[in-house]
C-alpha cells in the first residue's frame, strides 16, 4: 500500500512561473537601436550614398504618397543570413529582400488613429513588399507635433 503524503503537493500555477520577454526586438523604432537580429552586413544591391536600393526607393515611394513629411528616417537592418534561408524555405519572397525600420512624421497623420497611419505607410511600399525588394517593415508613424505659440 502507497503512503499518501500528509500535505499535498501544490501544482505551479501559470502566474507562478517567470514569465520570458515578449519579444527580443527593440521597444520602439524611433531609438533605432542596434538591428534585432544582431547584423547589418553590407549586400551588393547598396548606392553610393550607403543606403541600400530598397531604402531609397521606400523613401521616394512615401515622400510621393503621404502629404506633409516633417520627418522620414529609414534604417535598414538586414539580416542576410535570416532572409537567404527564407527564401530558401518559402517564408521570404526573394533572396536579397531588405529588413527597413521605418519613423514617419507627417501632418497629413494628425486625427488618424495608428491602424491608419500604419495602413498609410504600408500602402505606399506595397510593390516593394509585393516584389520582394522589402522582406519585413517596422513602422512608427506619427503626426506632426502641434506648436504652440504664445
Amino acid at each position: 500500500m502507497n503512503a499518501i503524503p500528509s500535505t499535498p503537493q501544490r501544482v505551479p500555477l501559470l502566474h507562478d512561473l517567470p514569465s520570458p520577454p515578449l519579444s527580443s526586438s527593440p521597444d520602439s523604432v524611433s531609438a533605432f537601436a542596434d538591428p534585432p537580429c544582431g547584423k547589418a552586413p553590407a549586400l551588393p544591391c547598396v548606392r553610393a550614398s550607403g543606403a541600400s536600393v530598397a531604402a531609397v526607393d521606400a523613401e521616394a515611394a512615401l515622400r510621393k504618397s503621404i502629404d506633409g513629411i516633417s520627418e522620414l528616417r529609414i534604417l535598414d537592418s538586414t539580416d542576410a543570413a535570416h532572409v537567404a534561408q527564407g527564401a530558401k524555405d518559402g517564408r521570404a519572397l526573394a533572396a536579397g529582400g531588405r529588413q527597413l525600420q521605418i519613423r514617419v512624421v507627417a501632418d497629413s497623420f494628425r486625427g488618424a488613429k495608428p491602424l491608419a497611419r500604419h495602413r498609410k505607410v504600408m500602402g505606399a511600399l506595397k510593390h516593394l513588399i509585393d516584389s520582394g525588394a522589402i522582406h519585413s517593415v517596422q513602422v512608427k508613424a506619427v503626426p506632426t507635433p502641434v506648436q504652440v505659440v504664445g
